[in-house]
């Protein structure tokens, strides 16, 4: 992998995303299947982790993406 902005090859991969102690949980929210809980798993949206891949160079954010099924009801803006 190679970072479009400054050409290195110097990539720290699978870096995790937090949103630190105050903030909201941080991630791609998608409705559960129930199988969790039945009642809470359904009603309130789950998050996949977000990984990252940056480059240690020029500290550009190379990748984004998650290692979790893509199959997801995923909670998308209303527009």
């Amino acid at each position: 992998m190679k970072c479009s902005n400054c050409g290195s090859v110097n990539i720290e991969k699978g870096i995790l995303t937090t949103g630190g102690i105050y903030a909201e949980t941080i991630g791609l929210k998608y409705r559960g299947d129930g199988k969790l809980d039945k009642v809470i798993n359904k009603t309130f949206p789950v998050q996949s982790t977000i990984y990252s891949d940056l480059c240690l160079d020029c500290g550009e954010i190379v990748r984004t993406y998650i290692k979790d099924n893509t199959d997801r009801n995923w909670c998308k803006d209303k527009k």
